[in-house]
């Protein structure tokens, strides 16, 4: 017996009816130029994107953007991918009252750094988000609601930031409070299972140090909390997080 959810969006517009806004959302370019050891010098792209906004009326929206490989790298427990230019951004968004629910290539709301886009960043990239400890951005769905001060998020996401080659799914879910006055709270916790059909490539313990087996199926759950002050340019920030990796009957 096989059994399977599935769900679909495509949006046609009759001939005379108006097919909504489009807009130019995000834009960012950062070529860089590193220098190591002779023979190893060169120039790449990082963190740079181009994103557009398709909006129907208040209750219906889209966006679909383009970037370089490292906004949609999977995290380090998967095998790496070539950066190359990619589709960082495609979701459809239905709004209600309520809650907010997109589906599509969407953004992973884990720590501080999920918490807010790449362009509200006030410090350099941290080096556990650099180095792929976490995932960035995944095929997946999200519910969202926001009664100011607060907002949750729930998402789950495939896990490796493509298709789904272990079949197994992971969510995160985050919650934060936030005053006018950029005085913050952020809870954020994460959940999933992996298979050596998508981590035998993986360069978790050779990279990282972690105690990780690729050929062995594992369950990986983190958690981060962090108090943070945010004004213009500023930020103020402290957060703690820590994870578990469970193999057979070891957890590291």
């Amino acid at each position: 017996m096989v059994s399977a959810l599935s769900f679909s969006a495509s949006l046609a517009f009759a001939e005379g009816e108006k097919a909504g806004r489009f807009e130019f959302s995000e834009f960012s370019l950062s070529p860089r130029a590193y220098l190591q050891e002779p023979g190893q010098d060169g120039f790449e792209l990082k963190e740079s994107w181009i994103s557009f906004r398709w909006e129907r009326d208040e209750s219906l929206d889209a966006e679909i953007g383009l970037g370089s490989g490292d906004l949609i790298a999977p995290a380090i427990w998967f095998a790496p991918k070539a950066e190359t230019v990619e589709l960082t951004k495609a979701f459809i968004r239905a709004k209600t009252p309520y809650v907010h629910v997109r589906a599509g290539i969407l953004e992973i709301p884990f720590g501080y750094e999920g918490a807010f886009p790449e362009w509200e960043w006030t410090m350099p990239i941290t080096h556990v988000r650099e180095n792929r400890w976490f995932i960035r951005r995944d095929y997946g769905i999200e519910f969202r609601s926001e009664h100011k001060p607060f907002l949750t998020t729930l998402t789950i996401h495939n896990g490796e930031s493509a298709t789904n080659d272990d079949g197994k799914l992971w969510v995160t879910g985050q919650w934060r409070f936030l005053t006018s006055d950029g005085i913050g709270l952020l809870g954020s916790g994460q959940v999933g299972n992996t298979k050596p059909e998508s981590t035998q490539n993986s360069v978790a313990a050779s990279q990282e140090g972690f105690v990780f087996d690729p050929t062995q199926s594992a369950k990986i759950r983190q958690l981060s909390i962090a108090v943070f002050r945010k004004w213009h340019r500023h930020l103020i920030l402290a957060e703690y997080g820590r994870g578990d990796v469970l193999q057979n009957d070891d957890k590291n």
